[in-house]
């Protein structure tokens, strides 16, 4: 497992889904079907536990960079909707 800090994409390139905020190996895993997803786990429960504390604490901080309301106000944007705030001044 490879290991950084974490990284605040949000502020550099929009959110479109849980591919945009994991990173593999570092975070979280991104795997192409069920059997790459079950390898995986086992790697990753295979890993010394230094690792995977390192995974759960970089998994934690993407997640606290990152609000549902947020990342539904950037997808609306994108798709030419009100967001929040906008539908509260039309209100």
């Amino acid at each position: 497992m490879r290991s950084r800090d974490p990284v605040r994409r949000s502020a550099i390139q929009p959110v479109k889904g849980p591919a945009d905020l994991v990173e593999d190996q570092v975070n979280g895993l991104v795997c192409s079907n069920p059997q790459d997803m079950a390898a995986r786990v086992v790697e990753y429960l295979q890993a010394p536990a230094s690792e995977r504390k390192s995974f759960h604490h970089q998994a934690i901080a993407i997640a606290l960079c990152y609000q549902a309301t947020d990342i539904m106000d950037r997808m609306l944007a994108d798709i030419g909707m009100p967001v929040a705030s906008e539908r509260h001044e039309a209100a």
